[in-house]
């Protein structure tokens, strides 16, 4: 808005001497309406905004007003002072057809005619932004306060009087005197969720959070690097970015600041100013919640030759009370030399919402989910998909499960994910991760770790050349008829160079004998022997 270098108090006069009935000026208050200077606050350097505000709760109302706002200059500096959105919607959108704003030493002034017509004036109602002012706190230190006083002592030629205009009087308003205060700079604490200390808790800590997790997420995710969790005096510090106050960093505090972000969560203290985190407390997520599980179903093998590579998948189960889980990480372990993740992680896993996948290592998987809308349950289906690739005639041991692995990955320090079921809380729940029992591969009849024309060549060696015994026999039952005998080396040849059926299960990940009951058996697995642990 235009700043007119002259005298507010004359040309409000002016106006008003042309425009309306003789004016009676300095009228004594009697009307109920109130002029207030909104309090502020910083750190010595800042600068704050001062809103002035108007209430007017009589049934007139205002066609024009004036007043002076002074200050302690040893205390602040004014910047500048501009119209507040009470006039936007004056006059039709227009704005008033006067405005003056006046910057002097010791404060400014402000006068105001609606309309030079009496077409229009500012109807009763409460909460007015009549003008914002801006300060500089440059004379105070931590913990001082200084005034913001209405006068009627400031003007360029002569004073502006504090004077709100009802129909042709001038009335007084109750005057509200504001205060600015220099905050003390904290030497301790933090403030959960303003994880980049940059004083507001939003969209960059969420960002910067993202980032402190999965420093490798693609970008669709939206985590950008801004450095490790602060506390107040900008020392590193993860209670700031320990958004559930559990005492760990999982993807829960993720899940809850973005959530909060939108408004639909509540952040433990201390929020808002520096405090103590107030206790060490894990909330239960130091030990197993066996009400929450992970769970890999049984494999599907796509693809029948065994000299090729082939895909494998894996259901992916998430078990808890309720269907309102709002996310999960689980941590699997496997042998890189007969499983292989794809060449970009984010691949290896489908479904359950979105997220992200790290592959600290080629054996090891890290899935982290959560619902695209922050807040929503993630499950409507609890399925997802694991998928990897099997190796050439490749059988192995069951995939595993990790409690907690410590990484680096590229991010400014070390950062240990820990297995977890979020609830509709935001609440960490360390899962019970089930595994079955697994005893072999069939097919497998020298027990190493693959199936493939050496196996044939162990059976008809044990059959016929008096060679070693198998040490699971029901490995060495590939067709699975409950007997040894020469069906099984032909079926393992037919299966490796005809084209042949595929052998039952187990196979080719290592498991128990899903029948028929028989009385071959198998010893321990031998080292050597994928089916080992």
């Amino acid at each position: 808005m235009r700043r007119h270098r002259v005298s507010a108090r004359a040309l409000f006069i002016l106006v008003l001497a042309t425009s309306l009935a003789p004016l009676s000026i300095a009228t004594a208050g009697g009307l109920d309406h109130e002029l207030t200077a909104e309090d502020a606050a910083g750190f010595v350097g800042d600068f704050v905004d001062v809103v002035v505000s108007y209430d007017n709760s009589t049934a007139e109302g205002v066609r024009g007003w004036s007043y002076g706002v002074a200050h302690d200059s040893s205390d602040v500096t004014l910047i500048d002072a501009v119209g507040g959105s009470a006039l936007d919607s004056l006059n039709g959108g227009a704005g008033p057809d006067f405005k003056a704003i006046d910057l002097l030493s010791g404060g400014w002034t402000s006068g105001v005619v609606v309309s030079f017509t009496l077409a229009d004036e500012l109807d009763p109602g409460l909460d007015y932004e009549l003008d914002i002012a801006t300060y500089e706190i440059d004379g105070m230190i931590g913990g001082e306060t200084t005034s913001i006083d209405f006068v009627s002592t400031l003007g360029v030629a002569v004073p502006v009087d504090v004077c709100f205009v009802f129909d042709t009087l001038c009335e007084l308003p109750d005057l509200v005197s504001g205060t600015i205060t220099a905050l003390v700079i904290p030497t301790t604490g933090i403030v959960r969720g303003d994880i980049n200390n940059d004083g507001s808790t939003d969209a960059d800590d969420v960002s910067a959070l993202c980032n402190i997790q999965w420093p490798d997420a693609p970008p669709e995710i939206g985590c950008v690097d801004q450095g490790p969790p602060l506390d107040c005096v900008g020392d590193p510090d993860t209670d700031s970015a320990d958004i559930n106050d559990n005492e760990f960093l999982t993807v829960a505090d993720y899940i809850m600041l973005r959530t909060a972000n939108v408004g639909s969560a509540t952040i433990p203290a201390p929020t808002g100013v520096c405090g103590d985190d107030p206790d060490n407390d894990m909330r239960g997520f130091g030990t197993i919640d066996t009400d929450y599980t992970i769970t890999i179903g049984d494999l599907i093998l796509i693809g029948t030759d065994p000299s090729l590579e082939r895909t494998v998948f894996f259901p992916f189960v998430v078990d808890s009370p309720t269907d309102s889980i709002l996310g999960f990480t689980a941590i699997l372990e496997f042998d890189s030399s007969v499983l292989s993740i794809p060449p970009d992680p984010q691949d290896a896993f489908v479904g359950l919402g979105e997220g992200v996948v790290v592959s600290p290592d080629p054996s090891t998987l890290v899935i982290s989910r959560w619902n695209a809308t922050p807040g929503d349950p993630l499950i409507g289906s609890d399925v997802g998909v694991l998928q990897l690739t099997l190796a050439p005639f490749a059988v192995f041991a069951p995939l595993e499960w990790i409690a907690e692995i410590t990484v680096h990955s590229g991010a400014p320090e070390e950062f240990t994910y820990r297995a977890t079921v979020v609830d509709d809380a935001f609440d960490d729940h360390h899962p019970e991760l089930l595994v079955g029992e697994f005893e072999f591969a069939r097919g497998n009849s020298n027990s190493d770790s693959a199936v493939n024309i050496a196996d044939s060549i162990f059976t008809l060696d044990y059959l016929f050349s008096d060679g070693p015994v198998p040490n699971c026999f029901d490995a060495a039952d590939a067709n699975n008829d409950s007997g040894i005998d020469i069906a099984d080396p032909i079926y393992t040849l037919a299966y490796l160079f005809s084209d042949g059926p595929i052998f039952p299960a187990p196979f080719p990940q290592c498991g128990l004998d899903s029948g028929p009951i028989d009385l071959l058996g198998c010893n321990e697995a031998l080292p050597g022997d994928a089916c080992f642990e």
